[in-house]
């Protein structure tokens, strides 16, 4: 009998110093644990810090700690709860203790700017994720030979008909000013293809190399706004002037035409209707819209 005893003795202890002890990893805080890949998360994160300019330190923290609770929320969501209002609770104190995290990195202020901007980003990075979903590979390859026929019938030979007739109506300043904008955007691109390749070459697991080369690429992206933004208001100018109005003009009507027919080759692969003046013309026939068309060095359009 005491043999028995002493069995059941040592089994109830057991499962009292079993329930009593915590794992190390559940006994670190959420932002110690190393966190699982989450490339919108990340995606909207770059792009708050691209705002806010925070020290690279601090966001590093940040970074962390968003990533962590991230991670929680999303298995918070897959989880099966009895009552609703359970899993709200939980969401709840989740976000409350991320924001009491960001505390401690954030003055109260930045936390609010943060949790702004974040939120914001994270919606737009989802909406774009839902725009970019792929139709079935057989579609697809449908769909890219229709507009590849397009493009070489009713596209190119219009773009490098007007391309010559403009090059042909503008005088030399004119010319000497598109040479030098082409010139800019060729080296835009070349330094930003470098800087993408460096990005690329970054070990995953080096995160902080890796975020501060994503920094400087998005920082360089931002340079070419006022590149396009002098390159807008040159095709402006060209609409305006006597000599080049009607070739101008010619391509502006085009462009309505165009995004017609792309409406009527897009639609039976999409699932919604699309609207034409929400259509990305440049996506499918590079080189209809005004820049790409300004841009187009008249030597080598053959």
């Amino acid at each position: 009998m005491n043999y028995i005893f002493k069995l059941f003795y040592i089994f109830f202890l057991f499962l009292f110093i079993n329930a009593c002890t915590t794992p190390d990893t559940e006994k670190k805080p959420l932002s110690d644990i190393p966190p699982k890949n989450n490339n919108l998360a990340e995606a909207a994160l770059q792009s708050v810090q691209d705002s806010m300019q925070l020290d690279p330190a601090d966001f590093e923290r940040v970074q962390r700690i968003v990533l962590k609770y991230e991670d929680e929320i999303q298995s918070t969501q897959k989880q099966k709860f009895n009552n609703p209002k359970s899993k709200q609770q939980v969401m709840q104190n989740l976000m409350k203790s991320r924001r009491a995290e960001l505390g401690d990195v954030l003055k109260l202020k930045e936390v609010n700017t943060f949790n702004k901007l974040y939120k914001k980003s994270l919606a737009d990075e989802r909406k774009n994720r839902k725009k970019d979903k792929h139709i079935s590979e057989e579609d697809r390859k449908a769909l890219s030979k229709q507009l590849k026929e397009y493009r070489k019938t009713s596209v190119l030979p219009i773009v490098i008909k007007h391309r010559k007739a403009l090059e042909a109506a503008m005088n030399q300043t004119d010319k000497t000013q598109i040479a030098g904008l082409r010139k800019q955007v060729t080296d835009f691109n070349q330094q930003l293809k470098a800087k993408q390749a460096d990005c690329k070459a970054i070990d995953q697991a080096n995160r902080k190399a890796l975020m501060a080369c994503r920094r400087e690429l998005r920082n360089m992206q931002k340079q070419y706004t006022s590149i396009e933004k002098e390159v807008k208001t040159f095709h402006e100018l060209l609409l305006t002037k006597t000599e080049t109005k009607s070739i101008m003009t010619d391509m502006k009507n085009q462009r309505t035409v165009w995004r017609a027919d792309l409406k009527k080759i897009l639609t039976p692969y999409m699932k919604k209707e699309i609207k034409e003046d929400k259509i990305p013309l440049g996506k499918y026939l590079k080189l209809a819209p005004p820049i790409p068309f300004l841009l187009l060095d008249p030597t080598k359009v053959d």
